[in-house]
C-alpha cells in the first residue's frame, strides 16, 4: 500500500478523499444484471474499490442501494438487449431515483437570480465550487422547490444565513440521507435527456 502523493497513506488524506468523491459523483452509471440470471436488473454507481466491490441500485421489489462484489455482474447480457429495452430500464432507474430522492426535472428556472446579473446559484454546502442553474441541468428537490446539488444537499437542511435576498433562516430537518440522494441525483442526471 504506497502513500498518496501528498505523503498520506490510503484513505488518510482528505484532500484525495474529496477528488475522490467528486470522481465518483460523475461516474456515468452501467446498466448490469446477476450473472446466470436475466433479473433483476441493475445500475452500476460506482468504480470499483480495491477489493472488486460496487454500489448497485436493482430494479426490484425495494430497489435498494447494495455493494457487491462486481465478479458477481455481467454487462454482456444487457449489451444484447436492443437499444430501446436499454433505454427502458435507463427510464425505469431514472423514475425510481425521482420518487426515491423526492427529485423532480425542472422544466424552467427555480430561481429569480438566474434571470438577472446575479447569475447561477451555488450550493450552500459545497461553496463556490458547484454551480446550479436550469441551464446547467440540475434537479430539483420537491420538498423545497429549489435545485440539489450532486453532493445530494438542497434548502431542506440549509442552517441559516445570509443570501441574495437578505437573511435565510434555518431548514434543519432533512428527511434524506445525503450519501443516498447523491446516487440518486447522479442517476436522473445522467439519464435526464433519456425521453
Amino acid at each position: 500500500m504506497s502513500n498518496c502523493k501528498h505523503g498520506f497513506g490510503q484513505g488518510e488524506c482528505s484532500f484525495c478523499v474529496e477528488n475522490t468523491e467528486k470522481k465518483n459523483m460523475y461516474f456515468q452509471p452501467q446498466l448490469i444484471s446477476k450473472i446466470n440470471n436475466n433479473e433483476p436488473y441493475g445500475l452500476v454507481l460506482s468504480n470499483p474499490d480495491t477489493s472488486g466491490m460496487i454500489s448497485v441500485i436493482w430494479r426490484s421489489e425495494n430497489n435498494n442501494i447494495e455493494r457487491i462484489n462486481k465478479e458477481y455482474t455481467d454487462s454482456q447480457y444487457v449489451m444484447l438487449l436492443p437499444i430501446f429495452k436499454q433505454d427502458r430500464l435507463k427510464q425505469d432507474f431514472r423514475k425510481i431515483a425521482l420518487y426515491k430522492g423526492s427529485l423532480f426535472i425542472p422544466r424552467y428556472p427555480l430561481t429569480k437570480r438566474e434571470t438577472t446579473e446575479s447569475g447561477e446559484s451555488n450550493c450552500w454546502l459545497c461553496g463556490k465550487g458547484t454551480k446550479l442553474s436550469y441551464d446547467r441541468g440540475s434537479i430539483g428537490c420537491n420538498r423545497c422547490k429549489s435545485y440539489v446539488c450532486v453532493c445530494g444537499h438542497c434548502m431542506c437542511d440549509f442552517p441559516g444565513g445570509m443570501g441574495i435576498g437578505g437573511y435565510i433562516p434555518p431548514r434543519q430537518g432533512s428527511p434524506f440521507n445525503n450519501e443516498t440522494r447523491r446516487e440518486y441525483v447522479k442517476i436522473v442526471k445522467a439519464f435526464s435527456c433519456i425521453n
